[in-house]
């Protein structure tokens, strides 16, 4: 194990000092010691059945965001026939291409838990849904700050504070996280862990 230095202050000791040059009564107001570093202590892998904890309503969070950004958006308008601007040859070229990127489907199960989370923000207050969504797509403390006004510290407390808020709230309804939530709950504890 490592040692650390700590310094204490504000001691206020009474110390006799017999012989030497130093010789005599004084008061020790500080002391540097070195002490043998804690391991610090990592949360528990939630597992099926547990309640939700701040890891896992953040883990729901960053799940409803990617399944939002992966429905597709709204649908295509344009009318049917509309007339392009590209010389025959090249339209001809490119008339066999996918007209939109391919987007991985998202199951009924996926867009559930999402409209899920997103039907019980509605009662938050403007800051926290901006909390909320900088929480669901992993924005920094920094970033938040500057979107509610305030310091990064207190954004990251305010992201705390909402975390537990809602594993308060979805633990009253009854909802119980599922293995999705967990698995990425887990992939949250090794990112810390390494």
């Amino acid at each position: 194990m490592a040692k650390v230095a700590v310094v204490e202050t504000n001691l206020d000791e009474p110390v006799e000092v017999i012989g030497g040059r130093l010789a005599g009564s004084y008061v020790r107001r500080a002391r540097t010691r070195f002490v043998e570093e804690k391991p610090a202590v990592l949360p528990m892998p939630p597992r099926l059945g547990d309640r939700w904890e701040p890891l896992t309503v953040r883990a729901r969070l960053q799940r409803m965001a990617e399944v939002f950004r992966r429905v597709p958006h709204d649908p295509d308008t344009r009318p049917g026939q509309y007339r392009s601007c590209m010389p025959t040859p090249v339209r001809e070229i490119f008339k066999d291409q996918p007209a939109e990127p391919m987007r991985v489907p998202v199951s009924r199960a996926e867009l559930a838990a999402a409209k899920q989370v997103l039907d019980s923000l509605i009662t938050l207050t403007w800051e926290q849904r901006v909390t909320a969504w900088a929480i669901a797509n992993k924005l920094s403390d920094r970033r938040l700050a500057k979107e509610i006004h305030c310091s990064h510290p207190t954004a990251s407390d305010r992201k705390n504070a909402l975390l537990r808020q809602l594993a308060a709230d979805w633990n009253a309804r009854g909802w119980t996280p599922d293995d999705f939530d967990l698995e990425h709950a887990r992939s949250l504890i090794r990112r810390i862990i390494d």
